[in-house]
């Protein structure tokens, strides 16, 4: 007898054990997620600080550089009203137009056939003055204002750490700090970049490029998992002295048998209303109380032993018996009032009465997600299935007609590719919206899948589901979805079917299904329905 007690104690502390290294594994892992979720945060506000001072220098540039554009401007107007150089643009004189080039290397000639004059001049960013003779068009004086590297190093007082590039297709003219006349996409751009497109006197591609490091910690993928392992070994301790204090004053057996009848009772249902009656049972037992109740507001959900007049003494405790939905659980003493003990056999079942009822919320929660569409919040295939092998039964009993309507948004690959997956789901709960406001309390909308849905109609015939059908068609036709700079336009084929006999579920969904496809195929937005309801194959 001694060896078994022992081993039962053997195995308790075993399990406390487990679940004290449960615990505290859990808080580690938060202390981790929440350090990494903080590191990630700092870092990405550093990464949007350094993306905007990247922005910033590339701008300061651009100014710099229209500043220039506005001098060649003026300097491209003052040698385009130049005598000789009037007269070497009619003459198409080109050793004289290139010979002015080669003593100034930022000054070009376009010839009215044309022929350019000064290559280097040319190209990047700067001003082109036309030069007319007599009326006629004979040329243009160009006057360009490529960046250079001093230019570049003074747009960078904005942010040093940022590295410029002016790069004329795809290779490197100027840059600071100096990287040759490399190519732009042989550089270490790093985690941060932009670019800024520039106007050219030519159709060659001049673009300014600016990137800098991004934000570094060191170590960094390392620190969450130091941190999870400090909380994690912090926890265990601190769980394992409170088990020991624990286990030094076990609490008394009338609040352990009552917290033992509330476990039993979640094992056997995850109904928190069902729950609710053995809470409020232990709860009296434990603490000796004459009666109690659990009250919702103005509704009572439980009551239990005698409520006195006049009562001595009373113990109030909150329960969350659903996320919306909180009630009270007040005890009464009649004779002497609750002791301490009384008042700790009280939180001892509240705390397992709230872990009970979150339990149950969950289960209940879990099944709902099991049939429930989670885009649209419809029902799924499964819970249309289910519903429609049921109602079949339902309807071969009583003799009652079954509707059931198809339904499938046309052209829907559209939509997507047009604007987007996004869109795609817009348009999906907008047609869910519809279909969950036209339909009764008994029917059943569901989401099948992808773009098809459908309705069960309980106690309705062909000419109700059909009638159906219609609504939903014209509703969805008028229906303007907005969408930036356009409105989008949805449609829906529609095939209707009923039960009218002996047909099973397989031949109903068929001949629903065969109707739709009669429908897609006589040029979508519309409704064809089963002859007569009839559900046999043709």
């Amino acid at each position: 007898m001694r060896t078994r007690l022992e081993a039962r104690r053997g195995f308790a502390a075993l399990g406390s054990g487990a679940s004290i290294l449960s615990a505290s594994l859990l808080i580690g892992l938060s202390v981790g997620v929440a350090f990494w979720a903080v590191e990630s945060a700092v870092v990405d506000r550093v990464r949007s600080a350094r993306v905007d001072d990247v922005r910033s220098t590339l701008l300061s540039a651009r100014d710099l550089i229209g500043q220039k554009e506005r001098g060649a401007s003026h300097l491209a107007s003052q040698l385009a009203g130049r005598p000789d150089l009037q007269s070497a643009l009619v003459a198409r004189d080109t050793g004289r137009l290139a010979a002015f080039s080669r003593t100034h290397p930022r000054i070009g000639f376009a010839l009215s056939n044309g022929q350019l004059i000064g290559g280097a001049a040319l190209t990047g960013p700067g001003a082109a003055i036309a030069v007319y003779s007599h009326g006629h068009y004979v040329g243009r004086v160009v006057a360009s204002t490529p960046p250079t590297a001093a230019l570049l190093a003074t747009a960078r007082r904005v942010s040093p750490a940022t590295h410029l590039l002016y790069a004329v297709n795809g290779r490197v003219v100027a840059s600071s700090p100096n990287v040759g006349h490399a190519l732009v996409m042989e550089l270490p751009h790093r985690d941060l970049s932009d670019q800024l497109k520039l106007s050219s006197l030519s159709p060659d591609a001049a673009q300014l490029y600016g990137y800098r490091a991004g934000p570094e910690i060191p170590w960094r993928r390392v620190w969450p998992f130091v941190a999870a392992f400090i909380a994690a070994a912090v926890s265990y301790r601190v769980f394992e002295l409170r088990e020991v204090r624990r286990r030094s004053k076990p609490p008394p057996n009338s609040v352990r048998d009552a917290v033992a009848l509330v476990g039993e009772t979640l094992a056997a249902t995850h109904n928190s209303q069902a729950l609710l009656p053995v809470i409020l049972r232990a709860a009296v037992e434990a603490t000796g109380a004459s009666g109690g109740t659990i009250d919702a507001g103005e509704f009572s959900l439980a009551t239990r032993g005698v409520i006195p007049p006049e009562p001595v003494d009373i113990v109030q405790v909150a329960l969350e018996v659903s996320e919306d939905q909180t009630a009270v659980m007040t005890l009464y003493s009649s004779e002497a009032g609750f002791g301490a003990d009384a008042r700790d056999a009280v939180a001892w079942i509240a705390e397992q009465a709230l872990i009970a009822l979150e339990n149950a919320r969950l289960h209940g929660l879990v099944q709902r997600q099991a049939v429930t569409d989670e885009l649209t919040g419809l029902a799924n295939r499964r819970k249309f299935l289910a519903q429609l092998d049921a109602e079949i039964s339902r309807s071969r009993r009583s003799g009652s007609p079954l509707g059931l309507v198809l339904a499938d948004l046309d052209d829907f690959k559209r939509i997507n590719d047009t604007y987007g997956h996004e869109a795609g789901d817009v348009a999906l709960r907008s047609f869910a919206e519809i279909l969950g406001t036209m339909a009764r309390d008994v029917d059943l909308p569901v989401r099948l899948g992808g773009e098809e849905f459908a309705v069960l109609l309980p106690d309705t015939d062909i000419a109700g589901a059909t009638l159906l059908a219609e609504r939903l068609r014209l509703s969805l036709e008028s229906t303007r979805i907005g969408w930036p700079a356009t409105d989008i336009r949805l449609t829906a084929s529609f095939g209707v079917s009923s039960f009218p006999g002996a047909a099973g579920a397989e031949d109903l969904l068929n001949d629903a299904d065969r109707r739709l496809y009669d429908a897609k195929r006589s040029g979508k937005n519309r409704v064809v329905a089963s002859k007569g309801g009839a559900v046999r194959p043709d």
